[in-house]
């Protein structure tokens, strides 16, 4: 062989043996590629049906399976459900149920963009998220799949890796590393069909304890359907339109009911009771040091607690901590006085032993607000995060202020 042969060969054999060498691609470049292909397959099919089942874990919670439904039909069609939530776009119509409010809904107008139409009812911190396939589906560029991707829960994400790897069954699929400055996002996408097949998150959210971090693990489920069968619909029934995601409340607590006779302790082991505190309006702030949503609610609670001090208004307002998972009292009342410390919050906080007033007030979910007015009659029940929860809590307390 000619020695430029033999020389050229010796290269071709180097680099055969070396391809990271030779084929490397920039994390970025190798995401845009992937996800890219995700967009390209969501688009392709007539329309889907998925399921992201996933667990929370954090510091004092209980491992539990929780479900998001979603999927999308033709003309940009779509739909989420969760629990306690749902939002369906069809129509030209974006209409948002929830599960303890059965007789009402909220409808605003559509155009195709799930998350702007979803936010513009429940705020851009609502519990309810514009699912990643239905961003990718929508035509959305690059940037909005990542937003998409941080769950209403991260700050913006950067890029920081992206190659093949197993994923929680041992299959191999491409992960795609994402971080924001508090926390972390890796997705995985399946090779073959090009959907997304699992996630995990960790969470550090702002202000938490040293150490306090949020991880979730969940995976998808995508089953490609017809048009036919995976067309969106949306039913009202007997439900009655109402103007906003407040108007919406709770069916459990009905406003114009007696509250119910409820007794609580404070971290030095106080008593404290309703019939105590009957000649003032009283805010109770259900909350959890595990409930990420509800850090964003102890922040109104906060404000409005200052709001009435400055306004010199006869009002109280108790944040209350149920469902926590301890396993003696006093390491639980340890966790609620650093997590309180770590907030800087300057109201007392109650305990709710045994979670005897969150059964009585019937078992809302967390983060929940009840308003009570001074004769102990309910008269506002809010469940979950508000779009403007500083607003609408100001306005309930006015009204309970006022005369029934």
């Amino acid at each position: 062989m000619p020695k430029c042969c033999a020389r050229w060969s010796h290269l071709i054999a180097i680099s055969l043996l070396l391809p990271h060498t030779v084929r490397a691609e920039p994390a970025e470049v190798c995401a845009r590629r992937v996800l890219g292909a995700a967009a390209e397959a969501y688009r392709a099919a007539p329309a889907l049906r998925d399921r992201l089942r996933y667990v929370v874990e954090a510091p004092g919670s209980e491992r539990e399976p929780k479900d998001l439904a979603f999927g999308f039909g033709a003309a940009g069609d779509a739909f989420a459900e969760d629990p306690g939530m749902a939002a369906t776009a069809t129509g030209g119509r974006l209409y948002v149920t929830r599960s303890d409010a059965p007789t009402r809904y909220v409808a605003v107008p559509y155009a195709g963009d799930f998350a702007a139409a979803l936010d513009a009812v429940v705020g851009a911190q609502g519990s309810l998220f514009e699912p990643p396939p239905v961003a990718m589906r929508a035509g959305k560029g690059f940037q909005a799949w990542l937003d998409s991707l941080r769950f209403k829960q991260l700050g913006p994400l950067r890029v920081i890796g992206c190659a093949e790897a197993p994923g929680p069954t041992g299959s191999v699929r491409t992960e795609v590393r994402l971080a924001a400055e508090n926390g972390t996002v890796v997705v995985g996408v399946d090779p073959s069909t090009h959907f997304l097949a699992d996630l995990a998150l960790q969470i550090r959210p702002p202000g938490a304890p040293d150490g306090f971090v949020v991880r979730v693990e969940g995976t998808f489920a995508p089953e490609v359907l017809d048009a036919r069968r995976g067309a969106v619909r949306f039913e009202p029934g007997d439900r009655a339109a109402v103007a906003g995601f407040a108007e919406l409340g709770s069916d459990r607590l009905r406003p114009g009911s007696p509250a119910p006779a409820i007794s609580l302790r404070d971290l030095t082991g106080r008593t404290l009771s309703l019939a105590a505190m009957k000649g003032r309006v009283v805010v109770l702030d259900l909350w959890a040091t595990w409930c990420v949503s509800c850090w964003k609610t102890l922040r109104s609670a906060e404000a409005l607690h200052a709001w009435a001090r400055a306004e010199k208004l006869p009002v109280t307002v108790l944040p209350v901590n149920t469902l926590e998972q301890a396993d003696t009292d006093a390491e639980r009342v340890k966790r609620v006085a650093v997590f309180w410390r770590s907030q800087g919050l300057s109201l007392e906080t109650a305990l709710d032993d045994g979670d005897a007033a969150f059964r009585a007030l019937g078992s809302p979910g967390l983060p929940s607000v009840v308003v009570i007015d001074a004769a102990g009659t309910i008269r506002a029940v809010y469940t979950g995060v508000l779009p403007d929860p500083e607003r609408t809590l100001r306005e309930a307390v006015r009204h309970a202020l006022a005369p029934p």
